[in-house]
This record gives structure tokens, C-alpha cells and sequence, in this order.
């Protein structure tokens, strides 16, 4: 399962900045599209169409927004079915100035079905566009897709595991970990020499059955929480995907804070909760802004080949 590219999305978006015009002219939605990929810079739509295979991944439903002051809110609604269709996701971002919004929709654990599928552009609570598009098996002019492989080991990595708290996932070779903090957390980073690692990757371990016996949801509040207290933090976004076959709720956020060189720059934070049984874990993957986008595939590679299995504590 694709991580949602809006990880890179949204966050270039308003980390960046939009570029507020002090124009009259009115706020407005338009160009909406459908791709599979989005420009990292312009968060332009790549390649749009309205028709995608059965195999796709992670789509991107894509708007271009102008001239929105501050607090504007833009939100896309999404459904499936020809004749009575139902929700399926929505999401929603709080933004101003001018650029593209891009949206994602994550396939379901058994994969698209077949069928046409709409988003709803929402500026505030008023509609302003409509796109329809198509999940088939063959798309026009090509054969049949062949069946997905097994997956195998990738190259360039290697499988981390604990089987104490029960999951594992592939870790870039070139990477090492420690143990940190009185919990005994784990930190994932890359050489020094290299921007990978300047990234920080934590998972924490968290046995519900001890005091304060928390539950996920209270976890997740916590480290919001704890990051908006930051100077100048902000929480770009809550939602949730699948990770390890589960519903795993995350937030984006963004803050000051130092880089090695002891110098003060934007930072990009992601933080997912995973539950596995009695053991919450906590993911997280920060990292210098322009790093943090340059690496995320990285960070998306270890989230899909993450597995849980029964934890033995």
C-alpha cells in the first residue's frame, strides 16, 4: 500500500508557502485531475487520465487553487458507484495563496474494484468541481496485466526485526540503529556523511496492559500535543491509512529546529500509530524540510514491507 504522496504534498505546500496576493481577485478552484504521481515541485498533476488499472497504487486527485486569503479551506470528498454511490473518503486541508492541492485515495486491502469512482472539490462548504474517473482491468489498446509476483527481498536492503513486540520491515543497508530513552525506543538513521542521515526515524514500543494503560488514539493526542507545543509548530494534517494490512492514523506536521550545521530550518515530521495486538507502536520519520521530501520514498519503502506478527511479551 502506497503511503499517501500528500506526505510530500501537503507539506511542501504549506511549509513553503503559497504565494498570498494582495489581488481582488476572487478565490477560485479549478483544473481538477486525476494521476498517479504529482510533480514535487509545483505539486502539478504527472501524466493525468481518468482511467487506471486494477493495479494501481495510491491516486492523486489534484485541484489549482487562486487567490485564497488565510484560513481558506479546501476539501475533496470522494465516492464510487455508477447509479447510488457512497463515500469513500474525504479529506481537507486549512490554506491560503495560490498553487496545486493534491488529495490521496489509497486502494483497499483487496485492491480497486472495478468500476467509476468521483471526487468533489469543496471550496469551503461550496462545490465548485466534479471529476469522474474509471478503475479497469485493461486500460484501451493494452493486453491483459500479467499477476503480481511474489514479492521478494529488495535490493539495497535488509529486514529489521523484533520479535519481542512483533514486527519487522526492510531497512536500507547502509543504515544502523540504537536503543534510546528508559523505554528502550528504537533510532533508525543513515551514514552521516550522506543527507540520509540527517532523517531520524523512531519506533516506539508501548504495552497497553501497563500503566497508564493508554490506547492508541490517546498515544496519537500525545505526540500531537507534545509537537504543537513547539515554537512556531504547526499540524498540517490528520487522516488514516493502511500500513501492515491495518488502519493507522497519522499527522504531518511542521517546525523550526536545529540541522547539524547548528543552523534553524523548516523541518517536516510524519507520525503514524500502528496497533498490534496489546503493543501500540509508534512510527515516526523527520527530517530537514528539503531532505524530507528528497528521502520519503525511502521512509515509504520501510511502510510497505512493515509485518506484524503475534508480539511475545
Amino acid at each position: 500500500m502506497r503511503l499517501p504522496i500528500l506526505f510530500v504534498c501537503f507539506l511542501c505546500f504549506l511549509v513553503i508557502g503559497c504565494d498570498s496576493s494582495g489581488s481582488n481577485e476572487p478565490t477560485s478552484l479549478n483544473s481538477p485531475a486525476m494521476s498517479e504521481k504529482v510533480d514535487p515541485v509545483s505539486m502539478a498533476p504527472v501524466d493525468p487520465t481518468d482511467t487506471f488499472r486494477v493495479t494501481a497504487g495510491t491516486l492523486q486527485a489534484t485541484i489549482k487553487l487562486s487567490n485564497a486569503p488565510a484560513d481558506t479551506t479546501v476539501s475533496a470528498l470522494f465516492y464510487y458507484g455508477e447509479n447510488e454511490k457512497r463515500e469513500i473518503a474525504r479529506d481537507a486541508i486549512v490554506t491560503n495563496g495560490s498553487g496545486y492541492l493534491s488529495f490521496s485515495l489509497n486502494p483497499p486491502e483487496s485492491g480497486w474494484p472495478l468500476g467509476r469512482y468521483q471526487v468533489e472539490f469543496y471550496l469551503g462548504k461550496e462545490l465548485k468541481e466534479t471529476l469522474s474517473f474509471y478503475i479497469k482491468d485493461t486500460l484501451p489498446g493494452t493486453a491483459k496485466p500479467p499477476a503480481i509476483p511474489a514479492v521478494q527481498d529488495s535490493p539495497g536492503y535488509r529486514m529489521f526485526e523484533d520479535k519481542q513486540f512483533g514486527f519487522r520491515f526492510e531497512l536500507p543497508d547502509t543504515w544502523n540503529f540504537k536503543v534510546i530513552g528508559k523505554n528502550s525506543d528504537y533510532l533508525f538513521q543513515g551514514p552521516q556523511e550522506v543527507d540520509e542521515g540527517k532523517i531520524v526515524v523512531i519506533v516506539q514500543m508501548i504495552d497497553t496492559r501497563l500503566p497508564p494503560k493508554s490506547t492508541l488514539d490517546d498515544e496519537m493526542e500525545n505526540q500531537i500535543n507534545m509537537i504543537s507545543q513547539r515554537d512556531g509548530a504547526q499540524i498540517v494534517k490528520k487522516s488514516v491509512f493502511q500500513v501492515a494490512g491495518k488502519s493507522a492514523p497519522f499527522f504531518l506536521a511542521t517546525y523550526p529546529a536545529n540541522n547539524r550545521q547548528d543552523e534553524r530550518v523548516a523541518w517536516g515530521h510524519t507520525q503514524l500509530g500502528l496497533q498490534n495486538g496489546p503493543i501500540i507502536l509508534l512510527i515516526s520519520y523527520a527530517a530537514p524540510r528539503d531532505v524530507y521530501q528528497s528521502k520519503v520514498d525511502l521512509f515509504q519503502h520501510m511502510m510497505d514491507s512493515f509485518r506484524l506478527s503475534p508480539p511475545e511479551v
